[in-house]
């Protein structure tokens, strides 16, 4: 059974590559998509599928692919979708689509998925470049990388394991990718995000991992919209 990651074709596939595997666990090649069409194109090119990873634009409820907005429970979305197929799992890497858990369990249901999931927050990614000179001792290893770790997509490498494979011998440069998120789509100054930016921006690891049944979306969905600020939360709707 194959894992399956899409992402906007606008989006850095180097970037994309690592959220996959870090995010998700997903080791297969990332497909670029242009359009609706494109999508389930390359979904409907499997009869079963372990894990489905969407990175989109995104809104509440909602993806957009290619310049298109649709909510996930539109019934021209489920309209693209002609063949019988099986979905395990669904994950949504994008800005809000946790704060529609009614749209997210209609996609769902559309593969008999037994769980769908998504951020409530805007959700941002950055790259991050740390240079590390040739002989640069473990100890300013660590004090370089460390506190990007919260916010990194993957396993950032041990300290003493770069100093062994790598700067005893020459400059070597880590490529990470960060992710945060925002209730309201502001940007943090700088990463770390600095102590007076920290209520309001939040790494994605720091996300309340919240389970709710299908029979409590339409609950979930309205407490949300009655809150001025939802909590910053990984949302997943278990569907059987």
């Amino acid at each position: 059974m194959a894992d399956l990651h899409l992402y906007d074709s606008e989006f850095d596939a180097g970037q994309e590559k690592i959220i996959a595997k870090g995010m998700f666990g997903i080791a297969e090649k990332p497909v670029p998509i242009d359009d609706w069409k494109d999508l389930a194109a390359a979904i409907q090119k499997h009869t079963k599928i372990g894990h489905l990873a969407c990175s989109f634009h995104s809104f509440g409820g909602g993806m957009i692919v290619g310049s298109e907005g649709r909510e996930l429970g539109e019934e021209s979305v489920a309209k693209l979708f002609t063949k019988p197929l099986q979905v395990d799992k669904i994950s949504f890497f994008g800005c809000n689509v946790g704060n529609r858990p009614v749209q997210m369990a209609a996609f769902g249901k559309i593969f008999g998925a037994k769980s769908v999931a998504g951020f409530t927050w805007w959700m941002i990614k950055t790259p991050i470049n740390v240079k590390l000179p040739k002989g640069v001792s473990e100890k300013k290893i660590k004090e370089a990388l460390d506190p990007f770790a919260p916010y990194s997509v993957e396993l950032i490498p041990a300290a003493n394991v770069l100093v062994k494979t790598h700067t005893s011998r020459k400059d070597h440069e880590i490529n990470l990718v960060a992710v945060y998120g925002s209730p309201d789509g502001s940007t943090a100054s700088t990463l770390p995000i600095p102590l007076g930016e920290q209520k309001n921006r939040k790494p994605w690891k720091e996300a309340v991992k919240k389970t709710i049944k299908l029979a409590d979306a339409a609950a979930t969905e309205k407490a949300y919209d009655a809150s001025p600020i939802v909590a910053f939360e990984l949302l997943t709707v278990t569907l059987k």
